[in-house]
This record gives structure tokens, sequence and C-alpha cells, in this order.
């Protein structure tokens, strides 16, 4: 019973610590963060589907990431975390359904291009 629940906290530290070094990897790191972001390590976001315990991984590795980010904003770390936290809610709800649920699905994919927009909104509206 222990092992297993170790076997979990080690998948949430895993996925934590391949976010951050997805993310602040020099050749990605300037993709990663300016007006408009493109993370590698949203790749990581399906996971939750097959292994819920790897969102709380995914919550710290994208606010530890945001924290390292060269233009640390309070903006950016309540919204970028709180549009990872609603995703990994989604992404686990729908590992858990029984059947493929559209509407959920596109919930989920609506969310995240909304993180998006809004991630590139907020930073062109910053002076350089």
């Amino acid at each position: 019973m222990k092992s297993k629940s170790l076997l979990k906290l080690t998948r949430a530290a895993v996925v934590a610590a391949l976010y951050v070094a997805l993310t602040l990897t020099p050749p990605l790191s300037a993709l990663s963060f300016g007006a408009l972001q493109l993370r590698v390590s949203e790749a990581l976001c399906v996971l939750p589907m097959l292994f819920p315990e790897t969102g709380v991984g995914l919550i710290l590795g994208c606010l530890i990431a945001n924290l390292s980010s060269p233009l640390i904003l309070p903006l950016d770390l309540m919204l970028g975390t709180g549009a990872t936290v609603i995703a990994v809610f989604f992404t686990v709800r729908l590992g858990r359904s029984k059947k493929p649920n559209a509407i959920l699905l596109l919930k989920f994919v609506f969310l995240h291009l909304k993180a998006l927009s809004h991630k590139a909104f907020y930073r062109c509206l910053l002076p350089l």
C-alpha cells in the first residue's frame, strides 16, 4: 500500500521536474517566455488522463517555471497557474469518464486556447 502512494508521489515529482526542465532549457526557454509562448512542456498536459496524480506535478511545475521567468509577473503567476489548475481538473475528469465525452473534450481544448490567447494579450500590453 505504501509503495503505491510512493509511486504516485514519484510520478508527480518527475512530471514537475520535466515540466520545469522542458520550459527552462536554454534552446527552449527562448520560446517559453514572451508575448507569444510556445512551451514544449505543455505536451505533458495529457498525462492526468492516464495518471491523475501527475496533475499536482503539472501545477507545481508550471508555478516553478513561472517563478523562474525573466519577467516575473504576478498576473502570469496567477493566470498561468490558474489556467493549469482548471485544465488539470478537466483532464482528470475526461480520463475518469467511461466513454469519451465530446463536450468535456471541447471545454478542455477551449480552456487551453483561451489561456494561450489571454497570456498573449496581456503580454502585448506590457512595455518591453
